[in-house]
């Protein structure tokens, strides 16, 4: 097992900088399953095959005569991945219903409740049904069955993280009603719990950077713009050095709890269906680029989603988006020379769309080249038709479409 000193080192090499030394100074040190208990939250990043180990420490910190942890669908109320501690084994029926969504209507409005609770605090069950005791609870047969397999009075849960639809989720039955419960458990749990949290994202991560492989890895950081793979619902699986230099910027783009986001509210929607809209059939390939404002007022930054085939490249099974964003400010980055090699557009019309690419509007361009607005739009008009382009945005598209992916 590793001291705590290693514990920061691995947190922090994947990116989820938990201040685990300084948790561990805080934990009553009498208390040692509570110290195993975070170890063992860290070392499942690796080690895997620790979960079960896990389960039991967490029982032991907690006095608790179970504990699981499952990703939860609060629209579906599926679990489709679910850990959980011995005690348990003998209600498998019960756990997999739960998996499955097959749980009563009681059952649902608690965790419907339960969706809106923020992540990283211990609640009671009595709480998501807003009532002050465990045994003003409503009837639930389900949750009589469940507590009847453990032996337990109580149930208590925690979002691990905030993921979209769906969250990890910590679930402890206690043998004492959760209301009657010492706060100082509370407090610790609200300590450990969220660092498993953090591991579990941070082996999602390195899951996806190994499916990745060296090779599209090192390549994928030579593109000289911004790229990310990304799930349907804008979760990161895997970005470039590039990518996360805009974001860092949080001037048009932006990474929120590892999901892409535009940073101006109203092209947000905009950037979100690009991404969802590269796998569906009635998609425009309009629809899949979009600008996203910035608030210091420079060039739009310029996004575009593309479908992955996610089975040749090895990440996951489930569908892909890659979201190239370029940065018209850097001239060298998005430029028309490689619809100026199509051969069809004259010198003015070349140079007009190069304006175009970087943002400028009619007005713009006709100050810039001294002519009038008339003479633009007819430009504009007579490029559109050489190009077979429907708009302005489909000669952005063409001119990313048609220019070197990487750096020479």
């Amino acid at each position: 097992m590793y001291g705590f000193a290693e514990y920061w080192t691995i947190i922090n090499d994947c990116k989820f900088i938990v201040p685990i030394r300084v948790v561990a100074r805080m934990i009553n040190t009498r208390h040692a399953a509570r110290v195993k208990a975070l170890g063992l939250a860290v070392d499942v990043i690796h080690r895997p095959d620790l979960w079960d180990d896990l389960c039991e420490t967490f029982c032991a910190a907690f006095g608790a005569n179970a504990f699981m942890v499952f990703e939860f669908d609060f629209n579906r109320f599926t679990a489709p991945i679910f850990r959980g501690s011995r005690a348990i084994e003998d209600g498998m029926h019960l756990v997999q219903a739960h998996m499955e969504g097959r749980i009563p209507e009681v059952e649902r409005q608690g965790y419907s409740r339960f969706a809106a609770f923020p992540a990283g605090i211990l609640f009671g069950e009595y709480q998501a049904y807003d009532v002050e005791h465990d045994r003003f609870m409503p009837e639930n047969p389900f949750r009589d069955a469940v507590l009847a397999v453990s032996g337990a009075r109580s149930r208590s849960v925690m979002r691990l993280n905030d993921v979209g639809p769906w969250s990890d989720v910590a679930a402890m039955h206690m043998p004492i009603p959760f209301a009657d419960i010492d706060p100082q458990l509370r407090q610790d749990a609200s300590l450990i719990l969220p660092v498993l949290g953090k591991a579990i994202e941070a082996r999602r991560v390195l899951d996806g950077l190994i499916g990745l492989g060296k090779a599209l890895a090192v390549a994928f950081d030579k593109f000289d713009f911004g790229a990310a793979i990304c799930r349907p619902s804008g979760q990161i699986v895997v970005s470039n050095a590039e990518f996360k230099s805009m974001a860092a910027e949080r001037d048009g783009l932006a990474v929120v709890g590892d999901f892409v986001r535009a940073t101006l509210p109203a092209d947000r929607e905009h950037l979100a269906t690009a991404i969802r809209s590269t796998h569906s059939i009635d998609a425009s390939a309009r629809s899949t680029i979009c600008r996203l404002r910035r608030h210091s007022e420079r060039l739009p930054l310029i996004a575009r989603a593309i479908p992955l085939r996610s089975e040749e490249i090895g990440i996951t099974d489930e569908p892909l988006t890659l979201l190239l964003v370029i940065d018209p400010d850097a001239s060298d980055r998005v430029n028309v020379e490689g619809v100026g090699a199509l051969g069809i557009l004259s010198q003015a019309e070349l140079d007009i769309c190069q304006l175009i690419v970087t943002g400028k509007a009619t007005q713009e361009i006709a100050e810039h080249r001294g002519t009038s607005v008339q003479t633009v739009t007819d430009q504009v008009k007579s490029a559109l038709a050489k190009l077979a382009c429907a708009s302005r945005i489909d000669i952005v598209r063409l001119a990313m479409a048609t220019r070197p992916a990487g750096k020479i």
